[in-house]
Order: C-alpha cells, then structure tokens, then sequence
C-alpha cells in the first residue's frame, strides 16, 4: 500500500492501540517499539512499513507458523504475543519522542500493566 505524503503528515500524533491476548489467555512474548511511525499510525497496523523487519522476523524465529502481514496483527494474541509501544503517539522519528523518557520508570510501569493481563 503506498501512502501519499498528505496522508503521512495527518498521521503525525495519532496512537495505535496495544495489540494483546485476550483476558485470561495465554501470554507469553510483549513486543514493545519505540514508538509507532507515521505510515503505522496512518495504517493502523504496527510495523506496517513495507520493508520492515518485524514481520518476517516474527515468523523466521518461530513465534508464529507463517509470516503474517501488518493487517493480520490481531491474529498474535492467539499465539500469546502482543505489541506495545513506550510512547504511543506517531512520529517521524523516534529520536523526538524519546529524548527525556525515563526509560526504567516506563518498563516498570509496562511490566506492571501487563502483569495485571496475564
């Protein structure tokens, strides 16, 4: 899917909801990124630039049976994976976003979040 610049550009500070297993299910892998880019933020989906590496990595190291596309992510709660971001608004970069983050305060505050959903 190709995206005109317009449609990058709106994208800037939308959020990409977590993508999680259900309540009660198995959960075995959190994936967290930076924070999502403009195309993810425009698609909706996380990782959702062509050639990113997430997808195919995804599948190359065995966490999901075939390579999935952006599109299918709602499938990873049902093999326990879910996909998180430290700051959820889109950016053209992640070097703005997360200048002054505390990042040990942030995997805390993530850790116990999830806790509460395994």
């Amino acid at each position: 899917m190709k995206l005109d610049p317009d449609a990058l550009t709106a994208a800037r500070d939308r959020t990409l909801p977590d993508v999680l297993p259900a309540v009660g299910e198995p959960f075995r892998v959190l994936f967290c990124g930076i924070n999502p880019g403009l195309y993810s933020a425009a698609t909706g989906w996380h990782f959702a630039r062509p050639g990113n590496r997430f997808w195919p990595a995804l599948y190359l190291s065995g966490f999901t049976p075939r390579r999935l596309a952006p599109a299918e992510q709602d499938l990873l709660g049902g093999y326990g994976l879910g996909i998180t971001n430290l700051v959820a608004r889109a950016t053209a970069g992640d070097r703005s976003s997360t200048r002054e983050l505390p990042i040990g305060e942030i995997a805390a505050s993530l850790r116990q979040e999830y806790q509460k959903s395994a």
